[in-house]
């Protein structure tokens, strides 16, 4: 079973992040305010952990370690708050080494440590929003801006770890300051040499995790994951870094990482130092990798399926490429492939569940074009079907309906000799799904050398109840913890049951175009010689990701099963009753998916969590409401995201200036049907997985769970009156560039 978490498990957090400001004379409460201020920033806070600063007038270099825990301030340091978050970056990385890495050479010591915290820092300055980055170059010393300048030139990461240790490593004399009194007798002079080609091996091992975590969980993906340069947020909205000020009900999207779990993979970053520097990273990759998979092996109880396998993915679109070659097996039969609603499923499924490439980029950082095979695919043999769920103005199918078109999809396919690798969607981004368990239980009993399903269950929006009846139905299950579970984009996993995985020794192995997507020890060790064509290669970005998404799974199953349902029932009866009292909003029904449960049984997954809502304005040449078409609505979402309220005329209230100022992270827009040939589009708010645990264990949100459910809805609200304010001021709105993200940068942090 799992572990439990006690009632104060913000409380640990709390504690573990903490840090001591020590009294020194001559300080000014400006210089105490502007380091405080520093250290709330949500990248550096869960770095601080028993670190003790002094600001010291007298020290008139940025920084200096008095010892590994203990960072002297420069009195010019505090001058410029964003450049000082910079260099407090470099001097805390720096700590981290020294009090992680056990080197026996003074020499060896200094020059690794030196040359992997400016590396790091650098990163991070190579991360901050244009504005930030721009005001940090202008204040650095002219050999920072060179290094700066030097490194950035490289888009790989190997490239730039290799230019890193030349063009650092040669500026070893200034950055000796920084850490002299840890080496006062160390001579300057051998600096220069062989200590950098003694340590070159060892450094090597190093940079690959001697970067800020917030880099490293964008790394191993595809470019869903990449940062827009002016808002610090990818293409689903989302930060790597933990993002408090915003309004978050985004889950059915995706989520920035929370601060508990950014500091649990922040956490996992340290703890691999030492072997990275040791050669033993790679030993140790598998190892935590393994570790993940028992634990959610545990965390879903899955151990009670004797042979029931987990293989961890980047995403659940890459999931995809597994299930088909699994769904293949031995046969060399062509394969029919049948999805379930094209509009309802990301973007790339169709594309991978083809065996081709759904993006320009690959996890393992190849360059691919969308639409052609994957090497070793039989792309020929395989045929894409996708059914939809709704009819053409949007309603949905009646059950009935849509298993009677499966069946016949089906059996036409068995006719032509086809073997069927059939979708399940259990929930969509709408929250509906199909066809019937029962449909799909049927098919595959009545065809069980021909026919294998696979469950879509990226929303992973199912208790532990239902997984298991679909993995017991021999189905795959496909799962990630970064939607319902709220953990950062992308953390994927495939289940499969025991009746296919006991047949994979004896199935071809996998394609060697998969050697882009996975490495060897992303697949269960058991399964011997199947990935022999992936490479040994660590993907820290996945291990990252999955470690930051156990964080908020454990979280919320650390709640009874009771109060999961409570919360979850009264939070979807209040969106639900401010949707309505909303004359800017309609609500667009759909009906939790039926997974089979007894009518005895209640649990949280019988209910909606997914709330999709049209939004209404006047149509500007017949005056008439009408619902936002999707690419209104997609400039609607950005408007939600973003702090417009310099954007709104002069006569707009107080008010409205308040609520547009609100950053409101909600799911993305998604097409619900044709009108006049133009597609109608939806915004969606989600409750997620960091609801249930937040309202039952977090203190900053009220004393007790009912106080703190409270205002999450009251924060819900904020949501639905910041929608009103964009339907009253669309004209003005429109004349800004928002959906650019060109506009929409909100400065600096805030706090």
């Amino acid at each position: 079973m799992s572990e439990r978490y006690p009632a104060r498990v913000f409380e640990v957090y709390l504690s573990e992040v903490s840090y001591r400001l020590r009294e020194e004379r001559n300080v000014s409460s400006d210089q105490r305010l502007v380091l405080n201020t520093i250290c709330k920033r949500p990248e550096l806070r869960p770095l601080l952990g028993n670190i003790t600063f002094c600001i010291d007038n007298d020290v008139d270099i940025y920084f200096s370690l008095d010892d590994s825990r203990t960072i002297r301030i420069g009195h010019q340091l505090l001058n410029q708050p964003v450049v000082a978050a910079f260099h407090l970056r470099h001097a805390i990385e720096l700590s981290i080494l020294l009090s992680k890495l056990s080197l026996d050479s003074q020499l060896e010591r200094f020059s690794i440590t030196a040359i992997a915290a400016l590396h790091t820092a650098m990163l991070y300055l190579d991360d901050m929003i244009s504005q930030e980055k721009e005001c940090v170059l202008q204040g650095l010393p002219d050999w920072m801006q060179n290094v700066f300048a030097r490194i950035s030139e490289f888009g790989s990461e190997e490239a730039r770890a290799e230019v890193a240790i030349e063009v650092i490593g040669a500026h070893l004399r200034n950055l000796y300051p920084f850490q002299h009194k840890l080496y006062p007798g160390l001579d300057i002079g051998e600096l220069i040499g062989p200590v950098t080609v003694a340590g070159m091996k060892r450094l090597k091992g190093l940079l690959s995790i001697a970067m800020p975590t917030e880099r490293i969980l964008t790394r191993g993906g595809d470019t869903r994951l990449e940062v827009d340069a002016d808002t610090g947020l990818n293409q689903y909205g989302c930060s790597p870094r933990p993002r408090p000020w915003a309004i978050t009900f985004s889950s059915c999207t995706s989520s920035s990482i929370s601060d508990h779990a950014f500091w649990r993979a922040e956490k996992l970053r340290q703890a691999l130092i030492q072997d990275a520097v040791d050669g033993q990273l790679p030993d140790r990759y598998k190892s935590e990798l393994e570790r993940v998979r028992r634990k959610l092996t545990d965390l879903l109880q899955l151990d009670c399926i004797h042979g029931a396998q987990l293989i961890l993915t980047p995403s659940g679109t890459d999931a995809e490429l597994y299930a088909l070659h699994l769904a293949m097996g031995s046969s060399s039969q062509p394969i029919c492939n049948i999805l379930i609603s094209r509009t309802e499923v990301g973007s790339g499924t169709a594309l991978a569940a083809g065996g081709r490439h759904f993006d320009s980029h690959t996890p393992m950082g190849d360059h691919s074009v969308a639409g052609d095979p994957v090497e070793g695919f039989p792309v020929d043999s395989v045929e894409v079907v996708v059914l939809d769920l709704r009819g053409e103005g949007g309603g949905l199918l009646f059950t009935e309906e849509l298993d009677g078109r499966i069946r016949e999809r089906v059996e036409a396919s068995l006719a032509k000799g086809y073997r069927v690798l059939l979708h399940l969607l259990d929930c969509s981004k709408t929250g509906i799904g199909g066809p019937s368990l029962g449909v799909a239980q049927d098919l595959k009993s009545t065809y069980p050398d021909e026919v294998e399903v696979l469950v879509d269950a990226a929303q992973f929006r199912l208790g532990r109840s239902a997984l298991h009846r679909y993995v017991n139905s021999g189905f795959m299950v496909l799962i990630t913890g970064s939607k319902f579970f709220t953990g950062p984009p992308f953390s994927g996993a495939l289940i499969v049951p025991p009746e296919i995985s006991s047949k994979v020794p004896a199935m071809p192995v996998l394609p060697c175009g998969m050697r882009a997507y996975a490495t060897r020890a992303e697949l269960p060790a058991t399964w011997g010689d199947f990935g022999r064509n992936l490479s040994g290669r660590q993907n820290l970005g996945l291990l990252l990701r999955w470690q930051a998404a156990l964080w908020e799974i454990n979280a919320f199953y650390s709640v009874s099963e009771q109060e999961r349902l409570r919360t979850i029932e009264v939070f979807g009866t209040q969106i639900i009753r401010m949707i309505d009292a909303n004359p800017d909003l309609k609500l667009v029904m759909a009906p939790p998916h039926e997974r089979g449960y007894g009518q005895s049984e209640r649990t949280w997954d019988q209910l909606p969590t997914i709330f999709t809502f049209l939004v209404y304005r006047a149509d500007p040449e017949s005056g008439q409401r009408r619902p936002l078409s999707y690419d209104e609505a997609r400039y609607a979402y950005y408007c939600v995201n973003a702090d417009i309220a310099r954007f709104l005329p002069a006569c707009a209230s107080d008010r409205d200036h308040e609520l547009a100022a609100k950053r409101c992270h909600i799911g993305q827009p998604v097409r619900i049907h044709r009108d006049n040939g133009v597609w109608v589009g939806a915004l969606r708010i989600a409750a997620g997985a960091r609801l249930v645990s937040g309202v039952q264990f977090d203190d900053s949100l009220g004393d007790r769970p009912e106080s703190r459910l409270d205002r999450e809805i009251q924060t819900a609200g904020v949501i639905f009156g910041k929608l009103s304010v964009i339907v009253k001021y669309w004209n003005e709105l429109k004349k800004y560039n928002i959906s650019s993200g060109a506009n929409s940068a909100a400065g600096f942090y805030q706090f």
